[in-house]
This record gives C-alpha cells, sequence and structure tokens, in this order.
C-alpha cells in the first residue's frame, strides 16, 4: 500500500477533512490533496509530524509492505464471551469482519488490566495487537502487513 492510501485512509480512520488535517499541520489543505492524491511528497519534517498526529512512524507510514485497514469499512459481526476466548482476563470480544485480508477479523476488548486493546485474529490465532489510544467502537490507526499468511 502506498503512502497517499495510508494518508486518505488514516485521515478517514479519524474522521478528519482534508482541511482539518491541513489545520493541524499548520499546511495548505492543497498541500494534504496532493500528498493523498500522490502529486507530491510530503518532505521529511512533515512526515515525522504526520506519524505524530496518527500516532505512527516513518516506517509504518512509507514501507508499502505494510497495510493501512480502513476501519470505518468493518462492521460488527459478533460479541465472543471472555470465558470462551480469554484465559487471561481479557473481557468480551467485540468481533468486527469487513476488508481485512485472509480472512481475519479485528477484536477489540478489554485486557485484565483495564486497557483497551485491538488485536487481529485469523482461526484462533491473533497475529497483531495493539494497546487502544480510543475506547472500542471509536477509530485508530491499524496496520497489518500484507505478507502474513
Amino acid at each position: 500500500m502506498t503512502l497517499p492510501e495510508k494518508l486518505r485512509i488514516l485521515r478517514e480512520n479519524n474522521e478528519w477533512t482534508q482541511k482539518e488535517v491541513a489545520e493541524k499541520l499548520d499546511v495548505t489543505e492543497s498541500a494534504v490533496q496532493k500528498w493523498e492524491t500522490g502529486k507530491n511528497e510530503p518532505p521529511v519534517s512533515e512526515l515525522k509530524r504526520i506519524a505524530v498526529l496518527y500516532d505512527s512512524d516513518i516506517d509504518e507510514l512509507t514501507d508499502d509492505n505494510r497495510e493501512v485497514v480502513n476501519i470505518n469499512g468493518l462492521m460488527e459481526v459478533e460479541t465472543i464471551p471472555a470465558e470462551v476466548c480469554s484465559m487471561n482476563g481479557d473481557s468480551d470480544h467485540v468481533v468486527f469482519a469487513g476488508g481485512l485480508k485472509y480472512g481475519a477479523m479485528l477484536h477489540r476488548f478489554t485486557n485484565a488490566a483495564g486497557d483497551p486493546y485491538s488485536a487481529i485474529y485469523r482461526s484462533c490465532h491473533e497475529f497483531a495487537s495493539c494497546e487502544c489510544k480510543s475506547p472500542p467502537g471509536n477509530s485508530q490507526r491499524i496496520l497489518v502487513r500484507q505478507d502474513q499468511t
């Protein structure tokens, strides 16, 4: 996935307009539009600020082997009771599907310490997880390596 695609999806995941991103980065709306369409690339100094804005890092943004999932396109499909899906004190897992590769599904839950978490599962196997900066149900970035099987 290219940088322009990632920038657009990350903005949409946060439910921001191009104008709002421009204001947050103190650049023009036209600059954001050009970055998202691939007409221009942001300079390294701006990439650092973009990474901070999206709670990411430059490597995640520029590595074409990583994919950003558009979580606004995910649909809640089920809730799995904690006693079924976890033995370490996690809450119930709310499961979302749609748009993830290889039949993977997004699980949102609260861990035993009370921290909101997201994890990507394929069948019963977790292959990516991260602590959420937002409560379950809100947007956040999710990066998944494309070469996972």
